[in-house]
């Protein structure tokens, strides 16, 4: 028996294509654990939307500016910005929806309840990597400028924030397929990759 351990959607997949009514139930259990990533994956869905607009916007402007005058500095302050959100932010959203780049072999190459654990620890691995990332990240000190349009202190925060982002995601993921596996049921596993 495989209970979906993905964003709420395929749960209700599940539950709604007339599986057992223990699947509904375990997943219940974790409901809590799924509405706040998927709530989370949800606004960093807007904000990646805000910000590729944004980088569009710039985009026109700077068509049009450049027809007339030199084209200001602030616009490529604020592209630099913009896309340095996109990268951490769809970092996050491909945590999010277990998305993200696979490159372990030994999770791939082991099957069945012991792959679910090799992806377990694996998945820690890649926990402590990110929270080290954005430990250090934030230890990051701005180029101030006189020129600069934008707090350079909020543009590198956004560092950081994008690597604590990933790891939250993957800790709700870790929660809810440890859960799973608790209960002696192996979770659903993903194309993309696991972790």
């Amino acid at each position: 028996m495989r209970i979906a351990s993905g964003p709420v959607g395929q749960s209700e997949k599940n539950s709604s294509s007339g599986t057992a009514s223990s699947d509904s139930g375990a997943a219940s259990v974790y409901s809590p654990l799924i509405i706040a990533d998927v709530a989370l994956g949800k606004v960093e869905l807007v904000l990646l939307g805000l910000a590729l607009f944004t980088l569009c916007l710039i985009a026109l402007i700077q068509g049009v500016m450049s027809l007339f005058s030199e084209t200001p500095h602030w616009q490529a302050e604020l592209i630099r910005a913009c896309v340095l959100m996109l990268t951490m932010l769809g970092g996050a959203y491909a945590a999010h929806s277990k998305r993200m780049i696979s490159m372990d072999i030994v999770s791939r190459a082991v099957k069945g309840a012991k792959g679910a654990w090799v992806t377990q620890v694996v998945r820690l691995g890649v926990i402590f990597v990110c929270l080290a990332s954005g430990h250090y990240a934030n230890k990051l000190v701005p180029i101030k400028s006189a020129e600069s349009v934008l707090p350079q202190d909020l543009v590198y925060k956004l560092l950081p924030l994008g690597f604590v982002l990933i790891a939250i995601h993957l800790v709700l993921h870790f929660l809810i397929d440890l859960g799973i596996m608790m209960k002696g049921e192996l979770p659903e596993v993903t194309e993309g990759g696991a972790h």
